[in-house]
């Protein structure tokens, strides 16, 4: 009997030795959307491409929905390396580190192919490292969208706005929201996000801003009449690794993920292009709302009313990526109507063969 379990121990150490038999290493990868989202079925992507490309090395799990929590709960669990990776909303980042807010600066960039450009500059370094220093291993930034104004009028120029009350979610940058609309003499109501609806309903509000999938799934757009085509502030991700973890990783695997990174990243900002045009579609379709586009002549007037409170943040953001940032967009009215290949010029008379 001792013999035979004396084999039965040598067999085991003898399996674990071969290579290739070790355990995989277990990657937990939660998000808070829904997996038919473009964050979902990037992570998806990523978990098909690290398993197929990684073989038996890498297990990853995904848990989409807020399964493991919200935005919150989810940063909390990457730092103390209970998860592994996840997408992290800049907004929040921007929270640890004021760098961040520079996605936020209001016509600033012009659309998500000026944020593309800004996100492959020399100065995403710094915000990397910013995000580092607080636990969180930047590994790539992923697309949301661009917000929009809506209103019971059109609001194309800055003085449309003036007097108006607008819906500001009371997480996202209410200081700058105060800047922002003391700049038109309108004013920001800070509000949880499940009041905004009937806040607009009820006329508590005059406005909103938000980005084409939260105005059509939100059904915000049936609260108002007009929709002010502005792509006046940028929505996004940075896809995040605990830091330990992530030096943990022998290189060759490290160096995998690095690869299949660039490629998930791709189909993401491509699918929230994608996603942005489906929801533009939808509320054209409701005949609920009137769509309107800003000229080229009409956003030069807005930029005029916001310089300055991208001047009242330069110090804190940082002059080096203010400026980089401002070299990046574009600023001279009209955008890509084809931001990353994929059509959004709404009602420009626009010959790329993408547009609509």
């Amino acid at each position: 009997m001792k013999r035979l379990t004396f084999l039965v121990i040598c067999l085991v150490l003898l399996l674990l030795a071969v290579p290739g038999l070790s355990a995989p290493i277990a990657i937990k990868f939660p998000h808070t959307y829904l997996e038919s989202s473009p964050v979902g079925r990037g992570a998806n992507l990523f978990k098909v491409l690290a398993e197929s490309r990684l073989k038996s090395k890498v297990k990853v799990d995904i848990y989409p929905a807020r399964q493991l929590g919200n935005t919150k709960q989810i940063m909390e669990a990457l730092q103390s390396g209970a998860v592994q990776i996840a997408p992290l909303p800049l907004y929040r980042l921007a929270e640890l580190s004021q760098q961040f807010q520079v996605f936020a600066l209001p016509f600033l960039f012009e659309d998500e192919g000026a944020v593309y450009r800004f996100q492959r500059s020399h100065v995403t370094k710094t915000l990397l490292d910013a995000a580092e220093k607080e636990g969180y291993k930047g590994l790539d930034f992923w697309h949301f969208g661009m917000k929009q104004l809506m209103a019971d009028k059109p609001l194309l120029l800055p003085t449309d706005a003036k007097g108006l009350k607008f819906a500001v979610s009371k997480s996202v940058f209410p200081d700058l929201a105060m800047w922002q609309y003391k700049a038109i003499d309108a004013a920001p109501v800070l509000m949880s996000a499940n009041q905004i609806y009937c806040a607009l309903q009820g006329g508590g509000v005059d406005g909103l801003e938000d980005s084409w999938p939260s105005l059509f799934y939100s059904k915000f757009y049936e609260a108002k009449k007009y929709i002010s085509v502005t792509n006046h502030a940028y929505i996004g991700f940075l896809l995040t690794a605990n830091t330990g973890f992530w030096r943990s990783l022998p290189s060759d695997i490290r160096h995998k993920l690095q690869t299949i990174i660039p490629e998930v990243t791709k189909e993401v900002n491509r699918l929230a292009v994608e996603e942005s045009f489906k929801a533009i579609q939808g509320i054209k379709k409701s005949g609920a709302v009137q769509i309107k586009t800003l000229t080229n002549e009409e956003r030069a007037e807005w930029l005029k009313y916001m310089k300055p409170v991208w001047n009242k943040l330069e110090s804190r953001i940082g002059s080096e990526i203010v400026q980089t940032a401002i070299q990046k967009s574009g600023t001279g009215g009209g955008g890509d109507p084809c931001p990353l290949g994929t059509c959004r010029c709404m009602d420009r008379s626009c010959k790329k063969k993408c547009c609509y």
